[in-house]
């Protein structure tokens, strides 16, 4: 059985069963992603209103997770300070610089699992200097 598929300018298209079911499972999932990304959205008159409460509550809700997130931001920088210039090379490397181990193994001429070794060291120093601040 053939069914038809309207295009968005109108124009009708015959087509199989199998055609039409695939075309509109892609329109489908599109429309439910949509719908679920409304659910989740403020609308802007609330937010805009600086008197209603879900709108201020909101508001110190973001103050309060940008003043967390710099002062964790300062304590890692400060650990982050501690560290040899080695270390700290091998960290910024590989996790501030996006370069894999072996990017950074090949770039120092170090064996990966070395590389791997040292990056657990490193980490392990981090995790007892963040303890003791």
């Amino acid at each position: 059985m053939s069914k038809n598929i309207t295009l968005d300018n109108g124009t009708e298209i015959p087509v199989t069963d199998e055609v039409y079911e695939e075309y509109y499972r892609f329109k489908w999932r599109e429309e439910k992603q949509y719908q679920a990304s409304l659910k989740h959205e403020i609308p802007i008159d609330i937010l805009i209103e600086s008197g209603n409460e879900r709108s201020t509550v909101h508001n110190q809700k973001l103050v309060s997770e940008i003043v967390e997130d710099k002062l964790m931001l300062e304590i890692l920088m400060s650990a982050l300070d501690k560290l040899t210039k080695d270390e700290r090379h091998i960290i910024d490397e590989i996790y501030f610089n996006d370069k894999t181990e072996r990017e950074t193994a090949d770039k120092l001429g170090l064996p990966r699992k070395t590389m791997t070794y040292k990056r657990d060291k490193i980490l392990s120093k981090l995790k007892n200097i963040l303890k003791n601040i």
